[in-house]
């Protein structure tokens, strides 16, 4: 007897242009406490458990890293040994596209974002075990303040407050420090940086006995050597947590605090931007993607990055893609016919649930990953 279910009319990705994924955390914390309440569901013990997607490339590509991200998150396997189902098919899955109407010449992958999120939950920037989803939900809200933690406890992104409450043609209210105040004190935020425009008056905030630091630079650009530099060291000097804006808190907002994590983590470019459009989506747009992909943590090569991508968003940028994947995500393969499943959970009558992704169907040989789920019980 089979159980299929499917995400696609459920968890919905809101776009902001040509960007179509990858699901937010609370979608994906959604996801993984459905699929863990089926595993554990009586009725459904002696099921084989399918969870399929639409046949559009976006949403395979939003299916794969869900079910992905929920084996390396709860079967304790690596992106790679997670990803090694659908290795005759990931070629064929679309990059992530950034939060622009144009096109997007960085290849952000699903191997990427599982990193990221692997490096992410390693380094204990999120915990699911007491992860509050209706506080995530709320706060994501432009009018609950736009706001994620992008590391727990130290580095807040949020779109950037006005100095008076006023409504939006599209209908919301824009917020000012005196919105943010009271939940920046519960939280333990002890400095506020702003990247854009003066919009609003900082001793707001510095009355209410919050720090406040300016280092604005162009909208859609990426930071000089200096700015970078005083914003790691602020950062760096600050015993509480950092709230972080520009205009909208996503593209030089992401970039920053991605320079960060860069350094003090030791993550990648591909894996700070994955992770961070999993907890922020939108996060790190247009040359800033490339500005991160070149940005080290020796101050040498700092230099040049802020130098060589020190550019304003009119410019033009014709660059080719990122890291070199590993050996496996790189061999290419054709994909032998594939029903629409992009994975599948079984439930043998008398065994341990075991997974099963990257499903093969019409008389193609399945691929069964053998780890069991008992930990899930």
């Amino acid at each position: 007897m089979h159980h299929f279910f499917c995400i696609d009319n459920e968890l919905v990705y809101w776009n902001f242009f040509l960007d179509f994924g990858p699901l937010s955390l609370g979608q994906l914390y959604r996801f993984c406490q459905g699929l863990n309440t089926k595993l554990r569901d009586a009725s459904l013990r002696d099921k084989v458990i399918y969870f399929y997607s639409g046949v559009h490339p976006h949403r395979r590509a939003n299916a794969s890293l869900l079910i992905t991200a929920w084996t390396v998150l709860y079967l304790h396997r690596t992106p790679e040994e997670a990803l090694l189902p659908f290795r005759y098919i990931i070629q064929s899955l679309p990059a992530f596209h950034d939060a622009s109407p144009c096109v997007c010449t960085y290849q952000l992958r699903v191997i990427d974002c599982l990193r990221g999120l692997e490096k992410a939950r390693r380094h204990r920037f999120f915990d699911f075990e007491n992860f509050n989803l209706l506080s995530y939900e709320h706060y994501e809200q432009v009018e609950h303040g736009d706001l994620n933690w992008i590391v727990e406890g130290k580095f807040l992104a949020f779109a950037g407050p006005c100095e008076r409450s006023s409504i939006t043609p599209e209908g919301y209210r824009t917020l000012t420090p005196d919105d943010f105040i009271p939940y920046f004190k519960k939280h333990n935020v002890t400095l506020v940086i702003r990247l854009n425009k003066k919009y609003y008056d900082e001793t707001k905030f510095t009355r209410a006995g919050i720090a406040h630091a300016e280092l604005y630079y162009l909208d859609g650009s990426v930071p000089s050597h200096s700015i970078l530099s005083r914003f790691l060291e602020l950062c760096e000097r600050t015993p509480g947590a950092v709230a972080v804006h520009c205009k909208a808190g996503l593209g030089r907002t992401g970039t920053c605090i991605g320079c960060y994590l860069m350094k003090h983590y030791h993550m990648t470019a591909a894996e700070a931007i994955g992770w961070m459009r999993v907890c922020r989506p939108g996060s790190v747009i247009g040359p800033q993607q490339h500005f991160m992909q070149v940005y080290t943590a020796s101050s040498t090569a700092r230099q040049c990055a802020c130098a060589q991508y020190h550019v304003s968003a009119a410019d033009n940028f014709q660059f080719s893609g990122h890291a070199v994947k590993p050996p496996l995500l790189r061999k290419a393969a054709s994909a032998p016919a594939m029903a629409n499943l992009a994975a599948a959970v079984i439930h043998p009558p008398s065994h341990p649930p075991q997974v099963m992704v990257g499903k093969y169907v019409l008389g193609c040989r399945p691929i069964m990953a053998h780890t069991t789920a008992a930990d899930l019980t």
